[in-house]
């Protein structure tokens, strides 16, 4: 009985499975940190060249960060509510790039005739004299939902609003007779964004929106104050 117990008992051990260690589970590799986004140059009254790669300007209101693909941008004016980034010679650029925020006073110095919305300057557009308005479409910026118009200006010179594009004081944004234009704005948290494209000396403002702004305007994100 003994050694049938032991047979069956060896047996019974023989056809146990030898237990299979789980395999290791792979130790996750750190992701190097990039390197921060270089922040803009500050308007000196001198040339500021910009080269490709990422921006975030966190002196602007709301903070804006965004990529440059292309060398030959120029960095003309950053202030807390306006930005201006241009491309061509340096005594007279022939693509420019504004962005203002903010309310903006009318083409008379009227306070705050833009309005603080979207929807707001979009009616304001409507008042300003020698520019007709065209062509609305519904766009996203920054992953927020934003409004594209085009903008022809009449027969004179024009003012869109007035603005602190070179400094702390509030200066004339002039637009040139006969040209055409596109403006996206959009509302940002308690603040509204506009963007104003614009090409002069004969470039074409279809070509610098394909080949320059569509980029421009995908890579643009409004990360949280610091």
């Amino acid at each position: 009985m003994l050694a049938a117990a032991l047979a069956a008992g060896g047996c019974a051990a023989a056809a146990s499975a030898t237990p299979t260690a789980a395999p290791a589970t792979a130790t996750p590799v750190a992701t190097l940190a990039t390197a921060l986004p270089d922040d803009l140059c500050a308007n000196t009254g001198v040339d500021c060249a910009l080269q490709p790669g990422q921006y975030l300007a966190q002196a602007f209101q709301p903070p804006i960060g965004f990529t440059l693909l292309d060398d030959g941008w120029d960095n003309e004016a950053y202030v807390e509510r306006a930005i201006q980034l241009v491309r061509g010679p340096v005594d007279e650029p022939t693509q420019s790039l504004v962005i203002v925020s903010g309310p903006l006073d009318g083409p008379k110095g009227e306070s705050g005739a833009s309005g603080t919305t979207a929807a707001a300057f979009l009616t304001y557009l409507g008042t300003v004299p020698g520019i007709t308005v065209a062509g609305r479409t519904a766009v996203l910026v920054g992953g927020l939902p934003a409004s594209q118009v085009d903008i022809t200006v009449g027969k004179a010179n024009a003012t869109l609003f007035q603005t602190p594009i070179s400094g702390t004081t509030d200066d004339p944004f002039l637009l040139r007779t006969k040209e055409k234009l596109r403006l996206i704005v959009e509302d940002v948290g308690t603040a509204r964004v506009v963007f104003v494209l614009e090409t002069f000396g004969g470039v074409s403002l279809a070509t610098f929106l394909t080949t320059e702004i569509q980029p421009f305007l995908a890579s643009v994100t409004f990360p949280p104050a610091p």
